[in-house]
């Protein structure tokens, strides 16, 4: 059943929908990814195949793709106006279009 949901949604997979990777090859790109250098690298290669850590979904699935985002949850500010909440709705539309989620703070209004 973790192979299933790993290979569904977090894996990497070619135009046929067929996985590029397992458990220890997701492991290696987001170590590879985050990390700062080689000896660090490891490290978290390890803490994460042995699940002792894991990064958030949007880490796991986006590490080592241009233009995509690792972070989860963005709160977003609704100005009071017009152009101000559909300045809000396109600001939404492109952090979900990156892979994150979004969350909206109403004090402004």
């Amino acid at each position: 059943m973790r192979e299933d949901i790993l290979r569904e949604r977090y894996y990497w997979k070619d135009k046929d929908g067929r996985p590029l990777e397992d458990w220890a090859g997701l492991c290696r790109r987001v170590a590879g990814a985050l990390a700062h250098d080689g000896a660090q690298e490891e490290e978290f290669f390890e803490s994460m195949h042995d699940c002792l850590f894991l990064p958030n979904s949007p880490a796991l699935t986006n590490a080592g793709r241009e233009s995509f985002t690792m972070s989860a949850c963005f709160v977003l500010p609704i100005e009071d106006s017009v152009a101000g909440i559909f300045d809000t709705a396109k600001y939404s539309a492109l952090v979900h279009k990156m892979g994150g989620g979004t969350g909206f703070s109403f004090d402004r209004l």
